[in-house]
């Protein structure tokens, strides 16, 4: 599976009033998103809210997924379930669907040690036909994938890479060492870290403000490839000061903002977030313009 660059976005899940999944809402943004040059799609993560998504929802919001974007782009629905079978079962469900690769997080249902870990993933690889991202969010120790234990995945047949959002540049420097010329790669989780993980080899990046900016995220690899730094290092300060408007209540943020722009993203999140001051407001309505520099 070639390497890919770029936003991965990992879609934010629209809710109706009675707290269902919004079907109508959650095609046009799947639509919107792919015409905004998006790498790939990655629903049911965290800024798609997926520890409250039941089983079954998490099988609609993939189907509903994988048959708006219909080959445009590529769909890697995150298949992590209660236990294991629950994750096979997903992970299978998203291979039939006809997706192009499924994201794992690391379980928290078994002993946080390197073995345990390998083993639940070898499981999930012998039972797939489709390329694995492995996942691990910030602040989930023990639960960890080392360099050590990402370079013993990578020999496993369907481990395509991991996305990393420790913020341990540490740790995600090794995995690049540790796995450099192999068929994995490491995609920062981070985004205010995207230019600083350019220069690991790094190209891909998944984060929640890949749902609202994703141009910019193109614009600063583009300006990277072409050795323009000064560029560079001005919009990753952009996407940084964008990120510190969403981040005051993601994801109830950016369902606001999608609701201004006329996508009907209603303000409903089951995960808590914290209610919008009218200052609040107006930082998000300087969202609104897509590409110019907000901040000087």
């Amino acid at each position: 599976m070639e390497k890919v660059k770029g936003p991965i976005v990992p879609m934010l899940t629209p809710f109706s009033e009675n707290f269902c999944i919004d079907v109508e809402t959650l095609r046009k943004f799947t639509d919107w998103l792919i015409e905004k040059e998006i790498s790939a799609l990655f629903p049911i993560g965290g800024s798609g809210e997926r520890v409250t998504l039941t089983k079954e929802e998490k099988k609609i919001v993939m189907e509903i997924v994988v048959e708006q974007a219909d080959k445009r782009v590529p769909v890697w629905p995150g298949t992590g379930g209660d236990d294991l079978k629950e994750t096979i079962e997903l992970s299978q469900y998203a291979e039939k669907l006809g997706a192009d690769a499924v994201v794992v997080v690391i379980p928290r249902d078994i002993e946080p040690t390197e073995d345990s870990i390998f083993n639940y993933y070898r499981e999930v690889d012998k039972n797939i036909g489709i390329p694995i991202y492995l996942y691990e969010p910030g602040g989930y120790e023990p639960y960890t994938i080392t360099p050590r234990l990402f370079k013993r995945l990578s020999e496993l047949s369907h481990i395509a890479g991991i996305k990393d959002s420790s913020s341990n540049m540490n740790k995600i420097t090794r995995m690049v060492m540790e796995t450099e010329g192999t068929k994995v790669q490491v995609i920062q989780g981070n985004e205010v870290l995207y230019l600083a993980s350019l220069s690991l080899g790094i190209t891909g990046v998944i984060g929640g403000g890949c749902n609202v900016y994703p141009s910019l995220f193109n614009q600063l690899l583009k300006s990277y490839e072409k050795g323009d730094i000064d560029v560079s290092r001005k919009l990753q300060w952009e996407i940084i000061r964008r990120w510190d408007i969403l981040a005051k209540s993601w994801p109830l943020t950016g369902k606001i903002f999608f609701s201004m722009i006329g996508i009907p993203f209603k303000p409903i999140c089951r995960v808590q977030t914290k209610t919008l001051s009218s200052e609040d407001i107006e930082g998000l309505k300087k969202l609104l313009t897509p590409n110019n520099y907000l901040f000087h």
